[in-house]
């Protein structure tokens, strides 16, 4: 942003002395000629050079809208792009919140069927034996689930920085 505040700042100074010597040229016209120097030849010689002077500005000035045209671009481009990164890295951890969550509620349900088990001793029928067994595999693949979810995380948010990385080095 520098960049284009001193490309600006360039670009007035340039209109600013275009300006002044516009003045200074209508001053000139409107002024009366000293009857002893031959005016025509040195007005036209500024306003040759005044004129050439301004169509060097204008293309200076185009240059650097179109410099300032490319920051732009470029910048709009690189917020996009951290856009869909964050919208990736938000629905990452959505998904892994929810798998946490599932986790969570089977770890819940295990502890209940180990009291249960715990609670009836050697009379556990097979029912509460399976229902347990069942539970345990339950929260086993919400573990594993959570642990994908994080993984896919870390990759998402990782992944900026190894293509930014890449890019750098080349």
């Amino acid at each position: 942003m520098s960049e284009i505040t001193e490309l600006e700042r360039r670009l007035t100074a340039a209109m600013d002395r275009i300006g002044k010597g516009l003045e200074g040229l209508s001053e000139r016209d409107a002024a009366p000629s000293a009857p002893d120097a031959p005016a025509g030849d040195t007005d036209a010689e500024d306003v040759a050079k005044l004129r050439q002077d301004l169509e060097d500005e204008r293309l200076v000035t185009a240059q650097l809208e179109e410099r300032i045209k490319a920051l732009h671009r470029k910048h709009d481009e690189r917020v996009a792009a951290l856009e869909k990164d964050l919208s990736e890295a938000r629905e990452a951890l959505s998904e892994m919140g929810a798998a946490l969550e599932s986790l969570k509620k089977s770890e819940a349900a295990l502890q209940e069927d180990a009291q249960a088990l715990r609670s009836a001793g050697g009379a556990a029928s097979a029912e509460m034996i399976n229902a347990s067994l069942s539970a345990e595999l339950d929260t086993m693949r919400a573990a594993r689930a959570a642990e994908q979810s994080e993984a896919r995380a870390i990759k998402a948010a990782l992944e900026p920085l190894l293509t930014s990385d890449a890019k750098g080095g080349k």
